[in-house]
């Protein structure tokens, strides 16, 4: 398959690069600087909202799974609302809405890796570490998809690193002789019938965590044998990471009063600080450094693939998929999303970030579940990976719950992009009217 350039996009991710990418992905910014948020809802309870989060996800990722194997091509959730609706309009708000997630979550990611920058030691200010640190990610992501596999492999065993030394400390704790922290007083104090609400509230917050395994659609054209190595691949990713949660969120809730959790800055990091005072922090602070540029650099990927894709589908202009002639990359729609990045970075703040992201994905979930249903009713002898049809119906049930739950200053952040989304996708449209006739 070629681009409107006639270079080809190269197959060469295998089973283990997909598997790093997918726990790269999620295993980044969002549980680094997350846990302590949930913690400060759900108190100990915090494990149940991770749990709930991961259980929404590992649905919706089977769900993305079949779809990339019927459909082993960049887009994403943009080129299954095409081949399900039959609406460009809808096809391009949606992309919209993924893109808008993607490079969000880059600009939050930007945000925090300059704090942790600046808790080494040395006092640069934010919107230099911010302009050099995209500098080098989109350097990266420009280079190629083997050396973005590459150094996400690497930021990989480094972040998982860190989660590991979290985890070792507080059980520590846990089972050693230092007090365990005692669960948080409003949830303690609170009724019963109030816990459940708490929980799905951190669930909502906890979900941006989880988030990441939606990108392997977007490289399924860069895949190996992708009908066998993405079903495999995604969900091993969604049971490494799951487990990983689990343990990160239990361990810490126990080892650190979750009120402390809530108010810290960097609350891994004062995990580690409670349970092990010795070991040295500026280490963990780099560690975290290096999960939060995982994280940056593979939302660039999705992001700039997602571009290229609807461009050759013809719901982006033409120019937003052309591609390198040697690095076989699309270098425009890179660029295109590092700019938007770096404006959001330098005009924006950390707090509500993480939500939006997290309630624009919800939606798109929603109506990607939605369109493999209408995929499925056209009868093929289709022989590939196949999910139960409540595995979808699921998937919309607990994403719309946990879009009630969403806070409302990320409502209406996504309310805004949403309303901007529609207006390209209006406009897009009659466009491609007024050509067609």
């Amino acid at each position: 398959m070629t681009t409107i350039d006639g270079s080809p996009l190269r197959r060469t991710l295998g089973f283990w690069a997909l598997l790093a990418y997918g726990v790269g992905d999620m295993l980044g910014a969002g549980i680094y600087a997350l846990i302590g948020k949930v913690a400060g809802i759900a108190g100990a309870w915090a494990w149940a909202s991770f749990a709930l989060a991961m259980v929404a996800a590992t649905l919706t990722a089977c769900v993305y799974a079949e779809l990339a194997t019927r459909f082993p091509q960049s887009g994403g959730a943009a080129y299954y609302c095409e081949r399900a609706f039959r609406k460009p309009a809808l096809s391009v708000f949606i992309g919209w809405l993924v893109l808008c997630s993607g490079v969000v979550s880059m600009a939050t990611s930007s945000l925090a890796f300059a704090g942790y920058f600046n808790k080494l030691g040395v006092s640069v200010p934010v919107p230099l570490i911010v302009c050099a640190f995209l500098f080098v990610v989109g350097t990266i992501a420009m280079r190629g998809i083997r050396e973005s596999s590459t150094s996400n492999m690497i930021c990989t065993a480094v972040e998982l690193s860190g989660l590991l030394i979290v985890v070792v400390t507080g059980l520590m704790i846990v089972f050693g002789s230092k007090p365990v922290a005692e669960p948080i007083p409003n949830v303690a104090s609170e009724a019963a019938t109030w816990l459940p609400i708490l929980i799905l509230q951190g669930a909502g917050l906890a979900f941006f965590a989880c988030i990441g395994f939606e990108d392997i659609a977007n490289v399924a054209e860069e895949v190996k044998d992708p009908e066998r190595t993405i079903p495999r691949g995604l969900l091993s990713a969604m049971f490494v990471v799951g487990t990983v949660y689990m343990l990160v969120a239990f361990v810490s809730t126990r080892a650190v009063p979750p009120q402390v959790l809530g108010a810290s800055e960097a609350p891994l990091l004062t995990v580690v600080e409670y349970a092990a005072p010795s070991f040295p922090l500026k280490v963990f602070s780099g560690i975290a450094m290096f999960a939060v540029a995982n994280t940056t650099l593979l939302n660039c990927v999705m992001g700039s693939r997602l571009l290229y894709g609807m461009s050759r589908e013809k719901l982006l202009p033409d120019w937003l998929g052309r591609v390198h002639a040697t690095r076989h990359t699309p270098y425009i729609a890179t660029l295109f999303v590092i700019t938007i990045a770096l404006i959001l970075a330098l005009t924006g703040t950390v707090q509500h970030l993480g939500g939006t992201t997290s309630l624009l994905l919800l939606i798109v979930f929603i109506v990607v579940d939605i369109a493999l249903l209408l995929i499925r009713r056209d009868k093929t002898d289709r022989t590939g990976f196949r999910v139960p049809v409540i595995v979808p119906i699921g998937s919309t049930a607990i994403c719309a719950v946990l879009i009630v739950f969403s806070q409302q200053a990320s409502m209406a952040i996504a309310a805004v992009l949403g309303a901007i989304g529609a207006v390209i996708a209006f406009v897009r449209w009659k466009t491609m009217t007024v050509t067609n006739t």
